[in-house]
Protein backbone atom coordinates (compact mmCIF):
# COMPACT_ATOMS: atom_id res chain seq x y z
CA UNK A 1 0.00 0.00 0.00
CA UNK A 2 1.04 3.71 -0.72
CA UNK A 3 0.29 6.83 1.38
CA UNK A 4 -1.84 9.55 -0.48
CA UNK A 5 0.24 12.53 0.22
CA UNK A 6 -2.72 14.61 -0.77
CA UNK A 7 -4.51 14.13 2.20
CA UNK A 8 -2.26 16.04 4.44
CA UNK A 9 -3.11 19.03 5.29
CA UNK A 10 -0.67 21.90 6.78
CA UNK A 11 -1.47 24.63 8.30
CA UNK A 12 -0.30 27.38 10.71
CA UNK A 13 -1.25 28.11 14.42
CA UNK A 14 -0.01 30.25 16.93
CA UNK A 15 1.45 27.93 20.31
CA UNK A 16 2.01 28.73 23.44
CA UNK A 17 5.59 29.16 24.59
CA UNK A 18 7.73 29.26 27.90
CA UNK A 19 10.85 29.69 29.13
CA UNK A 20 13.51 32.64 28.06
CA UNK A 21 12.37 33.27 23.98
CA UNK A 22 14.94 35.25 22.11
CA UNK A 23 13.91 38.68 21.00
CA UNK A 24 12.39 39.50 17.88
CA UNK A 25 14.72 39.61 14.88
CA UNK A 26 15.09 38.55 11.05
CA UNK A 27 18.12 37.30 8.93
CA UNK A 28 18.67 34.35 11.49
CA UNK A 29 19.29 30.67 10.33
CA UNK A 30 17.26 27.86 12.14
CA UNK A 31 18.08 23.64 12.10
CA UNK A 32 16.06 20.88 13.31
CA UNK A 33 18.40 18.96 15.82
CA UNK A 34 18.25 15.26 14.67
CA UNK A 35 15.89 14.34 17.70
CA UNK A 36 13.27 15.31 15.54
CA UNK A 37 11.67 18.11 18.25
CA UNK A 38 14.24 20.73 18.69
CA UNK A 39 14.46 23.68 16.86
CA UNK A 40 17.45 25.82 17.14
CA UNK A 41 18.59 30.00 15.91
CA UNK A 42 21.47 31.23 15.99
CA UNK A 43 21.73 35.16 14.97
CA UNK A 44 20.01 37.52 12.71
CA UNK A 45 19.03 40.85 13.17
CA UNK A 46 17.08 42.94 16.02
CA UNK A 47 16.36 45.99 14.03
CA UNK A 48 19.69 47.77 15.10
CA UNK A 49 22.01 45.20 15.02
CA UNK A 50 23.40 42.04 14.40
CA UNK A 51 23.05 38.97 17.26
CA UNK A 52 25.67 36.41 18.42
CA UNK A 53 22.96 34.48 20.32
CA UNK A 54 21.33 30.85 19.97
CA UNK A 55 18.27 29.84 21.43
CA UNK A 56 16.49 26.21 21.52
CA UNK A 57 12.80 25.26 21.44
CA UNK A 58 11.84 21.98 22.19
CA UNK A 59 8.13 21.39 20.16
CA UNK A 60 6.72 18.78 22.19
CA UNK A 61 6.08 21.01 25.18
CA UNK A 62 7.11 24.48 23.34
CA UNK A 63 9.77 25.69 25.96
CA UNK A 64 12.39 28.34 24.66
CA UNK A 65 16.27 28.20 26.56
CA UNK A 66 19.05 30.13 25.47
CA UNK A 67 22.34 27.78 24.51
CA UNK A 68 25.77 28.75 26.24
CA UNK A 69 28.24 28.34 23.13
CA UNK A 70 31.58 27.87 23.05
CA UNK A 71 34.93 28.76 21.51
CA UNK A 72 35.18 27.21 17.93
CA UNK A 73 38.12 24.33 17.92
CA UNK A 74 41.49 26.25 17.81
CA UNK A 75 39.73 29.45 17.95
CA UNK A 76 40.82 32.53 20.32
CA UNK A 77 38.98 31.70 22.72
CA UNK A 78 36.07 34.52 22.49
CA UNK A 79 32.48 33.30 22.35
CA UNK A 80 31.64 31.10 18.82
CA UNK A 81 30.38 31.64 16.24
CA UNK A 82 29.98 35.46 16.25
CA UNK A 83 27.54 38.05 15.64
CA UNK A 84 25.69 37.54 11.67
CA UNK A 85 22.61 37.78 9.77
CA UNK A 86 21.42 36.54 6.46
CA UNK A 87 23.49 33.67 7.26
CA UNK A 88 23.04 29.82 6.54
CA UNK A 89 22.98 26.59 8.90
CA UNK A 90 23.10 23.18 8.74
CA UNK A 91 23.13 20.14 10.96
CA UNK A 92 26.30 17.88 10.54
CA UNK A 93 27.13 14.31 12.22
CA UNK A 94 24.68 13.41 14.84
Amino acid sequence: AAADASAVRLAWRRVETSGEAPCGRDGHSSVLAPDGATLLIHGGFDGSRQLSDTYALDTTCWGWRRVATSPAVGGSGEEAPPARCMHCAAWVGG
